[in-house]
């Protein structure tokens, strides 16, 4: 796989490709479906480094690792819960509570059923969204949402791009439900 010969050739290592049991086990374990191109990519191998903040560790299904990867899936809620907290809200979410707790409230539940995020690298995500087989790679800490790649060969382009080499997100009119919302806050 070339993006693989890629990263290879960036330093990226690589453990052995997940087996379809063991993709079903970490789908089952986190309550995520990886995308059809992750999940492919992950069938030839699965990018690996020291610092356990960048590459998920997928096939470590020690107790203390499971604990890590459920905490990065839900990190983008809790940051923008921070954001909550201190009075970030969307008009499409409603007119917001007056009380804080209520404000919390109805944010939990409208983010609880926004598409869940499968971590790729550090804070960059990809939405899980039903029929969709390569949705966009997002990078989220909070209100700073962004796009970081229409798909998942341009986000490996753009991550571990050479010097000089441009960063592109090709157009993307791909709506992701609740987190598309928060990009468009972000240049409105």
């Amino acid at each position: 796989m070339e993006i693989i010969n890629r990263l290879k050739g960036k330093g990226i290592q690589f453990l052995d490709g997940l087996t379809e049991a063991e993709i079903q086990k970490i789908e089952a374990i986190y309550d995520i479906r990886f995308p059809g191109s992750l999940r492919g990519f992950y069938g030839f191998g699965v990018p690996f480094s020291e610092d356990e903040h960048e590459f998920p560790r997928w096939a470590d299904f020690s107790e203390g690792n499971v604990a890590k990867i459920k905490e990065r899936i839900e990190k983008p809620i809790q940051w923008l819960l921070f954001h909550v907290k201190m009075d970030f809200w969307l008009p499409n979410w409603g007119n917001r509570p007056k009380s804080a707790d209520e404000a919390i409230g109805q944010f939990m539940e409208i983010a609880t059923a926004s598409p869940r995020l499968v971590p790729v690298y550090g804070h960059r995500y990809m939405p899980c969204l039903d029929g969709i087989n390569d949705p966009p790679v997002i990078s989220t800490v909070g209100r700073d949402t962004i796009y970081y790649g229409s798909n998942l060969r341009e986000y490996w382009q753009n991550e571990f791009r050479d010097d000089g080499e441009e960063f592109i997100v090709s157009p993307n009119n791909l709506h992701i439900p609740f987190w598309s919302d928060i990009m468009n806050a972000n240049h409105g």
